[in-house]
């Protein structure tokens, strides 16, 4: 009875909480697995070659891609990292403010189609495609070879272009204006901040560059020094999912864990975040670790107290892998109150059936 009792949970939970495929058992301690073809088991005897490689991965940031793409490599270049503010380049549409030092002239143009802004006493001068640095010492040559300052300090900023965004896509989606120097951080915050199901592990696409530009934010985004990269307008930023362990079953908070790739996770921290596992409702011993390895589920029993006091080893998680606590139909009947009213109504019926006889 108790077995098809167990038996009936997992396929209810099985079947309405986790995804479709082959669930293989691994073997029980001190029982040798048996061979299941086109199946991969796990049991706490190769659990630790499983754990290397997810801690490997997890260092590396690959499990924070996608499967099909290619992992970008890590720029040194740290002109691509902290370029000039003024290495933005000047295109039709954009809104420019000049001033000279120590003069009374100022003026806010928009650079037409043609590539030219029409400054007061200059006229029409080609600005598109020049670096804010290259057009300011461009606008003061032609002051003083004019004749119209002597060796001017001139000033140029960007007051508006249809260009000067950053693109964020993945776990953040936002269009984020760039109009002068903006570190990551700051244009992460105005997209509304990291979600604890981003990674981070950031990559910037940049124009002009073969490689994409990869920043690793470490354990802690907001004080990193990965956080200063400059943003240039233009960039697209890449924000993917952290990997995630699902906690289902008979823990105080069940729910969906992030993963990080600086601070792998271990299945006693997982137990721990989730609150410790509900004891009136479940065994300790009858844990499941869920894990799908080349298309196919597999899973191995372990117990907590073992592993608890390291009679057991503690394994590292992977990204999907599922911890399952199945509850006990007696104790959850009993934590419920369902097995009392149970108990309380055949106490009804034998009162009743002695008074009538």
């Amino acid at each position: 009875m108790k077995r098809r009792l167990v038996s009936l949970a997992l396929s209810l939970v099985f079947g309405t909480c986790l995804p479709s495929g082959t669930l293989a058992q691994s073997a029980l301690p001190g029982v040798p697995p048996m061979p299941q073809t086109g199946t991969t088991s796990l049991s706490p005897e190769n659990l630790s070659t499983a754990e290397a490689r997810a801690l490997q991965a997890q260092r590396n940031g690959t499990t924070n891609f996608p499967a099909s793409s290619t992992l970008p490599s890590q720029v040194q270049d740290p002109n691509l990292l902290y370029p000039s503010p003024t290495g933005y380049h000047l295109a039709s549409g954009d809104v420019i403010r000049v001033s000279v030092y120590g003069q009374d002239y100022t003026a806010s143009v928009r650079i037409d189609e043609q590539g030219s802004a029409r400054l007061p006493l200059l006229g029409f001068v080609p600005l598109a495609s020049k670096s804010i640095q290259d057009a300011q010492d461009f606008l003061a040559s032609r002051f003083e070879s004019e004749g119209i300052f002597r060796a001017p300090e001139v000033t140029l900023s960007l007051a508006e272009s249809p260009g000067a965004v950053a693109t964020l896509y993945g776990e953040i989606h936002g269009v984020i204006p760039v109009l002068s120097e903006r570190r990551l951080i700051d244009v992460i915050l105005q997209a509304g901040g990291l979600p604890a199901t981003a990674s981070h592990l950031v990559t910037i696409v940049r124009a002009k560059q073969t490689e994409p530009i990869t920043i690793d934010l470490g354990r802690d985004p907001y004080t990193s020094p990965g956080a200063e990269t400059i943003v240039m307008p233009g960039d697209r930023i890449y924000i993917g999912r952290a990997g995630v362990v699902y906690m289902v079953g008979a823990f105080k908070t069940q729910g969906v864990l992030p993963l990080s790739g600086n601070t792998p996770l271990t299945l006693m921290e997982a137990t721990a975040l989730s609150g410790g596992p509900d004891l009136t409702l479940a065994k300790e011993s009858n844990l499941r670790l869920i894990r799908t390895i080349n298309g196919k589920r597999t899973f191995v029993q372990l117990d907590v107290r073992k592993v608890l006091y390291g009679k057991v080893a503690d394994p590292f998680l992977q990204p999907d892998d599922i911890v399952f606590l199945p509850t006990s139909a007696l104790r959850e009947s009993v934590a419920n109150g369902t097995l009392n009213l149970l108990l309380s109504g055949i106490s009804l019926a034998l009162s009743s059936y002695s008074i009538t006889r």
